[in-house]
């Protein structure tokens, strides 16, 4: 009799890849906060696993959102890699400047 034959499971990676990604986080990772817009059924429900899709997406996450909002970063470039806080009392790009992240 014939066995079945069971699919691979997906890697862990996987899920957490740009492609794999809902909507709502994706905007997570623009943004740097869960919105409301998020599925519960979401790979990302813990910060390890924010940080680590981060991690797999940050070049295609900056890019998209530099198409967007030129001279800015994304919410989990300041929340995972910022050399310091963001400070909200100035404008984000003079910021960006002063720490030699743009030009």
């Amino acid at each position: 009799m014939p066995r079945k034959r069971q699919l691979p499971k997906p890697r862990r990676t996987d899920r957490l890849a740009w492609a794999a990604l809902a909507l709502g986080d994706r905007l997570w990772l623009l943004m740097g906060i869960p919105c409301s817009a998020r599925d519960p059924r979401s790979p990302l429900q813990m910060e390890d696993d924010v940080r680590e899709s981060w991690a797999l997406n940050r070049e295609i996450a900056i890019a998209f959102h530099h198409q967007t909002f030129p001279g800015t970063m994304p919410g989990a470039w300041w929340r995972f890699d910022a050399p310091e806080p963001r400070d909200t009392t100035i404008d984000e790009t003079v910021q960006l400047r002063r720490i030699g992240v743009v030009e």
